[in-house]
């Protein structure tokens, strides 16, 4: 997805003065097309549209984000999140982390391959088997437990490496999410019940900062003026 930003005012008042957003997607079958933003779907290449020519030289082009469209066989409705990691290898060497909705497992492939690679959640823990959420911080993959113990992946051997010490002795019944502000990793650990009504909620949320020098953690009583967005 890139921005076009115009150099100089254009006289057509439509144009706009922020510029457009454009997508441009490419295959092995179709190396690069023009893509509609908001439906990824190509765009028709119609007579009024081969009128139009842009060029570049009178644009600031900027490259907002890049996204990947996974083939094969996958329950996308059983997925809770997918990243791409690590940032630092190019496309062809990095790795598809997947946590589905029943938490035991992480699923890994290579870009280009069509298998499935099964990372156990049994094969680093015992007791009740939960993965809870994966996020990618400082180019690197970390995956925490349902104990709140986080684990950072070595993308050569895809093994788990504890990082942290454990939230809590024993499972709790908290949802643990990460979330990357301001350079370092926190961890929200909610509980939300319905009482009553739909609209009732009650909610137990907790806040911690990771201390990646000891891998211990740091109670955080006020966000001040900051939101965790989760997802």
């Amino acid at each position: 997805m890139y921005r076009l930003q115009p150099l100089l005012h254009d006289d057509d008042d439509d144009a706009p003065s922020k510029g457009w957003l454009i997508m441009l997607g490419g295959s092995e079958s179709v190396p690069l097309r023009l893509l509609n933003p908001f439906t990824c779907s190509p765009v028709s290449n119609t007579h009024q549209a081969a009128q139009r020519v842009l060029n570049f030289m009178n644009f600031k082009v900027v490259k907002l984000f890049e996204a990947f469209n996974l083939s094969g066989k996958c329950n996308v409705g059983n997925v809770l999140k997918l990243v791409l990691f690590p940032s630092t290898f190019p496309v062809e060497g990095r790795l598809v982390c997947a946590l589905f909705k029943d938490g035991n497992n992480l699923w890994l492939r290579k870009i280009g391959d069509v298998k499935w690679t099964n990372i156990k959640w049994s094969d680093y823990q015992s007791g009740y088997p939960r993965f809870h959420d994966i996020i990618i911080h400082k180019g690197q993959l970390y995956v925490i437990d349902n104990l709140g113990t986080i684990f950072w992946m070595n993308p050569l051997s895809t093994e788990l490496v504890q990082f942290t010490q454990p939230l809590c002795s024993s499972y709790n019944g908290k949802t643990k999410k990460m979330v990357e502000f301001d350079g370092r990793l926190y961890v929200v650990e909610m509980d939300i019940k319905r009482k009553g009504c739909a609209l009732h909620l009650e909610a137990d949320i907790k806040v911690y900062k990771v201390n990646e020098e000891s891998g211990g953690w740091e109670v955080v009583k006020n966000l001040g003026d900051v939101a965790f967005v989760l997802g």
